[in-house]
């Protein structure tokens, strides 16, 4: 995913994503991505010898979007620790020193059984080097193509997402080999993930920061399809719990997310990953803000869900 580490201390580690033509839905996939990583990171350095770190939950706060020519770099530290978790959180901000997210969490810190060997002595490694370059940093391949910076104002949220989720997939949904989902008002469901080595960093596991990616499509999507001609869903905060570790066996994870609910400009959505056998993986509750996209920013959105509700408040509007 163009990760890097670039400075790690007892309990605080630094990391760098660079900017991707891959990466052209904003800072909240990207910051997922990087947030998770650099928080198990930090929990990582001060966790002992012979032990496994695993996030357990995220809450993830975003501040502004991120310009696509921008890498985002993650300062992540420890906050306190519990003989079996340690909380952390992570700053993000670009490489112009703004703010883009906010990420706090727990990780699981738990003895590997059976233990492994002793570690060998540290010594220097050469880098690898390759014939091409890390996917990431590849130009896009024939036939995959960015997001036109004005659907939004073209067409309507429900119109937007099924061109998304299945003819015209963004790069990211491409690398992630993320399959079409089925979409309905209020619902983005029956996408799927593969489970392959591709998506692990410290160990034989899926990373949760590329599940959380996949519940956010999910649960954004679903938010979307309410939205009218000229708006666009924004995430306030969201909250991830992971259940169960994934091993990268080649089977199919299925995604699926819906809207809870709705009062005017405010959505509710959740998401969650499923195995082939039907076991909950992880879950998202997300809180979002249906808002104006250019010349959307003279109308207002007026109506709730499901459709048997009926509207109780509404925010003062923008601008």
């Amino acid at each position: 995913m163009g990760l890097s580490v670039t400075q790690v201390s007892p309990g605080a580690a630094t990391m760098m994503l660079r900017s991707s033509p891959w990466l052209d839905l904003g800072a909240a996939m990207d910051s997922l991505i990087l947030g998770e990583v650099a928080l198990s990171t930090a929990v990582l350095t001060g966790a002992p010898a012979g032990t496994d770190v695993r996030t357990a939950s995220l809450s993830v706060t975003l501040f502004r979007a991120a310009s696509l020519d921008a890498n985002l770099i993650a300062h992540a530290r420890t906050l306190t620790s519990a003989p079996r978790f340690t909380f952390a959180e992570v700053a993000i901000e670009d490489d112009r020193g703004r703010a883009v997210a906010r990420v706090t969490g727990a990780a699981l810190v738990q003895p590997r059984d059976p233990p492994p060997p002793a570690a060998p002595p540290l010594g220097p490694v050469d880098e690898p080097t390759y014939s091409t370059p890390d996917p990431p940093l590849r130009p896009l391949s024939a036939g995959v193509q960015g997001v036109p910076v004005d659907y939004w104002e073209r067409f309507d949220g429900m119109t937007v997402v099924q061109k998304l989720a299945g003819p015209e997939a963004p790069p990211l949904f491409r690398m992630l080999g993320l399959g079409d989902g089925d979409v309905d008002e209020g619902q983005y469901k029956g996408a799927t993930l593969p489970a392959t080595e591709w998506f692990c960093y410290h160990g034989r596991e899926i990373a949760p920061g590329v599940m959380a990616v996949a519940m956010y499509i999910a649960a954004t999507g679903a938010s979307h399809t309410l939205s009218g001609v000229g708006f666009r869903p924004g995430a306030l905060n969201m909250s991830y719990s992971f259940l169960r570790p994934v091993v990268p066996d080649g089977r199919t994870l299925v995604i699926g997310g819906r809207a809870t609910e709705q009062h005017e400009d405010l959505v509710l959505a959740s998401a969650t990953v499923t195995d082939g056998e039907g076991r909950r993986l992880a879950t998202l509750h997300e809180t979002a803000l249906i808002l104006p996209v250019g010349s959307g920013r003279s109308q207002r959105p007026s109506r709730c869900w499901p459709p048997s509700c009926s509207p109780t408040w509404s925010i003062p509007p923008l601008g």
